[in-house]
């Protein structure tokens, strides 16, 4: 019943009251009262459908079936969000786009941005792209000049940034190092001989099992009848 129908019902009980109660001794006014009171239960009982909940719309579903119309359009005129989607609770999404074999979600603007993505999770990422057979994760500009591969690294045109390249030419030989002053010398009698003769000065010599150092490096010798020196050239 709607509320001016229930306004009718209520000022007609009232009216008949208050006639049949002038006219009947007071038992019978009682009785009327109650029979009125009656018709006004009925009346708010008529008005519960009014409730916010029963104003609630169900989820709505639109479709259009001619390609130049969309499903769903939303405009604001007036500097506003044209379509703005809200969910509440764990893996809900607010808006949520598919296609078979074309864009999902578009974003196209003539002076703003795009697509535009935020969050304020900390463990969370402003955007994230996924691609499950194995294609780019991301691509920009007409010819493609940049984008994320499956692997992770980025290609800008001609190469891929973080990616090993080619090994590159030799390069020029550098300046002499300092003039070597001693070299070291080793020998073992398993090899033929154990003298350790050095071809300038002998620094030092050592016979038995041995290790000498000097400015080329050094040696040794594990044979008890061997030996090693340090001379210089």
């Amino acid at each position: 019943m709607s509320v001016r129908k229930y306004a009718r019902a209520w000022r007609s009980a009232r009216t008949t009251r208050r006639t049949i109660s002038h006219r009947k001794s007071r038992k019978g006014s009682w009785e009327v009262g109650k029979v009125s009171r009656l018709y006004l239960i009925i009346a708010l009982l008529g008005l519960l459908p009014l409730t916010p909940a029963a104003f609630a719309d169900p989820p709505a579903s639109f479709q259009s079936t001619v390609q130049g119309t969309p499903g769903v359009l939303g405009e604001n005129s007036g500097g506003g969000i044209g379509v703005f989607g809200v969910a509440q609770g764990a893996g809900s999404r607010g808006v949520v786009g598919t296609s078979d074999n074309a864009t999902a979600v578009e974003g196209d603007s003539s002076s703003g941005t795009g697509v535009w993505g935020v969050t304020k999770g900390a463990n969370a990422a402003g955007g994230e792209f996924h691609n499950l057979n194995g294609g780019d994760l991301i691509r920009a500009g007409v010819q493609t000049q940049f984008r994320v591969l499956q692997s992770g690294d980025v290609e800008v045109p001609g190469h891929i940034i973080g990616a090993t390249g080619p090994v590159g030419p030799p390069g020029p030989a550098g300046p002499p190092g300092p003039a070597v002053r001693t070299v070291a010398v080793c020998q073992s009698p398993d090899l033929g001989t154990g003298t350790c003769p050095c071809s300038g000065k002998t620094v030092t010599r050592v016979n038995g099992a041995c290790t000498v150092n000097s400015d080329n490096g050094s040696c040794g010798n594990q044979s008890a009848g061997g030996c090693c020196a340090v001379c210089e050239p």
